[in-house]
């Protein structure tokens, strides 16, 4: 017979067993290399530490060789194995399916030959010695028993539940960086490595299946038994799926979370975008812990010192040291770390423990610091332009020379903090409590301070032009030679102004819509305020921990006294003030102030820092009208052109040092 004539055998063994083999071959080659893989980042993620998250060094991504920074391989490697997962299990369905040709063939020869159970085992003995060819289609020897469940352990492990573990893995060790956008995509792929388990993988040992949904037809369609049947006992096979989804949505969405996740916020009948530190199982996965974290090159840190000093540049002026700009430092730990000179732009530290940190000519404009820890902390020459620091904490604090223009700082703590030179023009410190702070020479130009504590304070030359002081307590506190222009004093208490310059008060009380009461713009005022705190002692006026509790009792006391005798007092003390202004004129406070100004930044040892402070608040264009009696006398102190040298005259920039000399002409 001619070969064209020949009919193709459907159960030729021999053909089938090579296929077979060849399939085995390159399915285990393509299973060993996913193993490899697997291995390879489950080893770069475990090993990534938490210094390593907060710069966000670059790392290697697999198979294409090339550098990514952290967030990108922490984002793209996932992706990239779910991918190949998906390929391998493809892979091993195709061979399952080959296998099952091959197991029909030899039950065909065994029918029709009558081959014994013996030789039957030996024909499969012919199979190559791989995992998946044992298990699909090997002798009884290799499919049963202790060997056989040992080869479907490893099957299982390696293919169904190692790809979760590894997805929780990276999802848990990445949690620290707090990248809504990365733990997302970390849980939609947990929930894709679920149903590849239960619609792929089940194709694996039953070959006659197919991929529909939802997942039971299959099920419905093949049960001989009634309907009602068949779908009580395909409910009772959906436990196992549904406990072991609840229990990947329990970690992946209850446990490995991060602090102000909405979600989780909604869980526990939190509001929505609160954040709150404090957690039931721990707080070591879930944020930053880098107490004593050195992030400063000192060499390069030198060289910019260096440079600044050859260029005549300020801290705030010169380069930064390390960009990390617009990150989530949300509750971390960086307690005794050295930041010196980074820019931390827009970055939130809501709740972070920054305590005993040197962060001295750091750039944290508009940063979130809410209820932040920065006592004794190092902010001298710090930009903090914009920043919200509602409720934080800044005892003995050193913010000489700090520019905190427009900052947020309601309900804030200034106990005992250095603020001398510091500008904190537009800023609020609505319900604030200033206790024993140095704030001379420093300016609060169109600050909002209703309601706040500011007592035992020194504020010897602090410019109040246009500042709402509506109910501040001024209790033992010095206003020697300050400036208070325009200044609201409604229900302003204990003040001593016989030695400050006063002109133009306003005895009006805060303003606020019509049908609107004082509680309204209390509460309006210090909603941003973090509301508990648990890991601080209680304060005057506030229950344990609660800094908002703290600011509204504050601003109640101020702004809701007892009776209006004693804001009329207050109102008559300042006109007696200002009259008293009036009478003796402006030179006997320029003299005063101008001996203050130069001695506070030539002798003192943060003069550096101070000046800087001195030279925006004092000898800006815009006041130079009303303060020429100040700013030709101060900038040849200064420059040490009043017979008298001023030791930081040498760190002056070139445009200061230009605008000195315009002004000693």
């Amino acid at each position: 017979m001619a070969d064209n004539d020949k009919k193709i055998d459907p159960y030729d063994v021999a053909a089938l067993e090579k296929s077979l083999n060849d399939s085995a071959s390159r399915v285990s080659t393509i299973w060993i290399s996913f193993l490899v893989f697997s291995l390879y980042l489950v080893t770069a993620a475990g090993t990534v530490t938490h210094k390593q998250l907060f710069l966000d060094e670059p790392t290697k991504l697999p198979i294409v060789n090339i550098e990514l920074p952290l967030w990108w391989f922490f984002f793209l490697a996932p992706i990239l194995f779910v991918i190949c997962h998906a390929y391998v299990l493809m892979q091993v369905i195709l061979l399952a399916r080959t296998a099952a040709t091959y197991n029909e063939a030899v039950r065909n020869i065994s029918e029709r030959d009558g081959l014994s159970l013996e030789e039957n085992a030996f024909l499969r003995q012919r199979l190559a010695n791989t995992l998946f060819a044992q298990i699909l289609a090997g002798s009884p020897r290799e499919r049963e028993g202790v060997f056989g469940w040992l080869l479907r352990a490893m099957a299982w492990i390696t293919l169904a539940i190692s790809p979760l573990l590894i997805l929780l893995a990276f999802q848990f060790v990445f949690l620290p960086y707090h990248s809504p956008l990365a733990t997302w995509m970390h849980r939609a792929l947990i929930v894709l490595e679920l149903a590849m388990i239960f619609f792929l993988w089940p194709m694996v040992f039953d070959p006659r299946r197919e991929l529909r949904w939802p997942a039971w037809r299959n099920e419905i369609a093949r049960e001989d038994k009634p309907r009602q049947r068949g779908v009580a006992r395909i409910l009772r096979r959906a436990l196992m799926p549904i406990a072991v989804c609840a229990l990947f949505a329990a970690l992946s969405l209850a446990l490995a979370t991060f602090p102000g996740e909405p979600h989780v916020n909604l869980l526990s009948g939190h509001p929505v975008w609160e954040v709150r530190c404090e957690r039931w199982l721990g707080d070591r996965f879930d944020r930053l812990q880098l107490a004593q974290l050195d992030a400063v090159d000192d060499e390069k840190l030198a060289k910019i010192e260096s440079f600044a000093a050859l260029r005549h540049k300020f801290a705030f002026e010169s380069r930064r040291t390390r960009t990390l700009q617009d990150r989530d430092f949300t509750c971390a730990n960086f307690q005794f770390g050295d930041f010196r000179r980074m820019s931390l732009n827009r970055s939130s530290f809501v709740g972070a423990n920054l305590s005993f940190a040197s962060m001295r000519g750091v750039s944290l404009a508009g940063a979130e610091l809410q209820g932040a820890e920065l006592s004794l902390a190092d902010l001298r020459s710090a930009q903090l332009e914009s920043a919200n620091l509602q409720g934080a904490n800044l005892f003995q604090t050193q913010l000489h020379g700090a520019f905190l223009a427009n900052a947020e700082l309601q309900g804030a703590q200034l106990i005992s903090t250095y603020m001398n030179g510091a500008t904190l023009t537009g800023a609020n410190l609505q319900g604030a409590r200033i206790d024993y702070a140095q704030l001379a020479g420093s300016s609060l130009d169109k600050a909002l301070l209703q309601g706040a504590i500011v007592t035992n304070s020194k504020l010897h030359l602090v410019s109040l032009r246009d500042t709402s002081l509506q109910g501040v307590n001024f209790e033992n506190s010095n206003l020697g030679g300050a400036i208070i222009v325009g200044a609201k004093v409604w229900r302003t208490r204990n003040v001593d102004c016989e030695q400050a310059e006063v002109k133009g008060v306003d005895f009006g009380g805060p303003q606020f819509p019509a049908g609107r009461t004082m509680a309204h713009y209390i509460a309006a005022s210090t909603v941003g305020i973090p509301r508990a705190d648990t890991t601080r002692p209680s304060e005057e006026y506030a229950p344990v921990g609660d800094r908002r509790a703290a600011a509204v009792r504050r601003m109640q006391i101020g702004l809701e006294g007892p009776n209006d005798d004693a804001a009329e007092t207050a109102a008559k003390t300042w006109r007696d003030c200002e009259q008293q202004a009036l009478k003796s004129g402006s030179e006997p406070f320029e003299k005063k102030r101008v001996a203050f100004l130069r001695a506070l930044v030539c002798t003192s040892p943060d003069g550096t820092d101070i000046i800087t402070g001195v030279v925006m608040n004092w000898l800006n264009l815009q006041a130079i009208i009303d303060r020429s009696g100040v700013a030709e006398p101060l900038a040849k102190g200064l420059l040490g052109e009043d017979g008298s040298e001023c030791a930081v005259t040498k760190s002056l920039s070139a445009p200061i040092i230009d605008l000195l000399r315009r002004f000693a002409s």
